[in-house]
């Protein structure tokens, strides 16, 4: 997504992903996600695996130098309920449901 200086959406724009050392310093959406994403770490590599509402956004954030990385699958983008021209959220009716399932394995 293009943010705002809030990192709030503001557009969308075509992206292939992050990789290598390029999440440094990152705080934004994806949206359009395949609900997979793989962390390579010295130690062990993770994967992800999101479903159902969770399969459709990640939010990355990686402030720079904080040697931690937040992958977070999420139904919609940031402040979605006021950015409706961006694709909105789900609006469900009394007593519907939404649901995501995220597996992480390690290896």
């Amino acid at each position: 997504c293009i943010a705002d200086a809030r990192t709030l959406p503001i557009g969308l724009e075509a992206s292939t992903g992050v990789d290598g050392e390029g999440y440094e310093g990152l705080d934004t959406a994806f949206d359009g996600w395949d609900g997979k994403a793989v962390i390579l770490r010295p130690d062990m590599t993770l994967a992800l695996q999101a479903r159902g509402a969770w399969s459709r956004c990640v939010q990355v954030f990686c402030p720079p130098g904080a040697g931690f990385l937040c992958v977070e699958p999420v139904s919609h983008l940031p402040d979605a309920v006021n950015r409706a021209w961006l694709g909105g959220m789900d609006v469900l009716a009394p007593g519907a449901a939404l649901a995501g399932a995220l597996t992480i394995a390690a290896g």
